[in-house]
């Protein structure tokens, strides 16, 4: 049986919502790191430019960082079409990515679960019930 946290939040939601901020980060992360590296490599002469190709990595990344932020913002239990929708809006949608994941820190804090640069902490995590 879970256990209810501050708020009403149970550890199910909590873990939930600490998976979701991390799945996040990282798609974020990694999609500016592929950003980078294509332009390093096409700079360098490695890669002629991708041109279309630059332009579907593009759209799928951002694709994936609103479906993302909708899921996080549902388990943070905000209006998660709102935050999708804020997220078309060219660098809005930056602070929507920074708010969404300062506040799914936040709750995660308010309930005992040390957040980190990456999101929950792993030894919270097993706390809850996963292992990383």
């Amino acid at each position: 049986m879970s256990e209810t946290n501050v708020r009403g939040w149970e550890d199910r939601e909590l873990l939930e919502l600490a998976k979701r901020q991390r799945q996040l980060i990282w798609i974020f992360l990694g999609g500016i790191l592929l950003f980078v590296l294509i332009g390093m490599a096409a700079g360098w002469g490695m890669i002629g430019g991708l041109g279309r190709g630059e332009d579907l990595f593009a759209l799928l990344w951002n694709i994936a960082l609103i479906v993302q932020v909708y899921r996080v913002a549902q388990s943070a239990r905000l209006k998660a079409w709102l935050y999708a929708l804020l997220m078309l809006v060219p660098l809005v949608n930056l602070l929507v990515f920074f708010h969404i994941s300062a506040k799914a820190s936040s709750i995660l804090k308010e309930n005992g679960i040390g957040v980190g640069l990456m999101g929950a902490k792993g030894k919270d995590l097993k706390r809850l019930g996963v292992a990383e």
